[in-house]
């Protein structure tokens, strides 16, 4: 469940439905012309070694695709 000043959002049931939730702020991803969601990832060891996108619904879960990018 995702809520926004106590309003659900989006709801889902999954294998992990009955657990105890953390909640935080909404913040609305980037989005492109076909509503597609996007979340950056970057990935440290020890220092920054990647970066990555994930594109989704408005709640990027375990089902969102990994976009390829290239960064020139």
């Amino acid at each position: 469940k995702h809520y926004i000043y106590g309003t659900t959002l989006s709801n889902s049931i999954g294998e992990y439905h009955n657990q105890p939730c953390i909640y935080q702020e909404f913040v609305e991803f980037m989005k492109d012309d076909q509503g597609d969601h996007y979340q950056a990832g970057v990935f440290y060891s020890s220092e920054p070694c990647g970066l990555g996108f994930r594109k989704g619904d408005v709640i990027i879960d375990n089902k969102a695709i990994f976009c390829g990018h290239l960064v020139v």
